[in-house]
């Protein structure tokens, strides 16, 4: 996915997996008002079944890589709702997701919550350099909310990075 300029894209219950980019594997944002919403359960990664690869960020020269699942910039912000950042590699930093000058929520609903998975996740993905799940530079955010309260509604485990930061 190629999300710029002001341009809105909502997915909802939905995998994307096997794809790949020098940013952004699986999907690029960038630009003010750039902004992808993921919900209802989306995969963005690698799953078992229906057997898919995970989202790639592989190098073009030294260093290039950034955001495995994710890459956002300039501007731009990312949205997760009920849904997963699993199992996706950068060669660079970044694994999940690589945010420069973006806006980063994760907000997982009560319904989902009760769901079996129970969790919006930064689960499994690898970076070569920094930030296996979530790297954020240059006055990038997150905000990373439990709801609803006395639940755990997040989670970042089996991240790895060979640098910094594994989660």
């Amino acid at each position: 996915l190629r999300i710029e300029e002001g341009a809105h894209v909502d997915v909802l219950d939905s995998l994307i997996g096997d794809n790949e980019a020098v940013l952004g594997g699986g999907a690029y944002v960038f630009g003010p008002f750039a902004r992808l919403f993921l919900s209802a359960g989306t995969i963005l990664g690698s799953v078992g079944t229906p057997s898919l690869s995970p989202n790639r960020a592989v190098d073009l020269f030294p260093a290039s890589a950034q955001g495995g699942g994710i890459w956002c910039g300039g501007g731009g912000s990312v949205y997760i709702e009920n849904a997963r950042i699993r199992a996706n590699t950068s060669e660079g930093d970044g694994g999940g997701l690589y945010a420069d000058r973006c806006g980063v929520s994760i907000r997982p609903t009560s319904g989902f919550v009760g769901n079996a998975d129970g969790f919006v996740t930064f689960f499994e993905n690898t970076a070569g350099g920094n930030g296996g799940g979530l790297y954020l530079a240059n006055q990038s955010s997150v905000n990373w909310a439990s709801l609803p309260a006395n639940y755990c509604a997040g989670r970042a485990t089996g991240n790895r990075a060979i640098g910094r930061g594994g989660a």
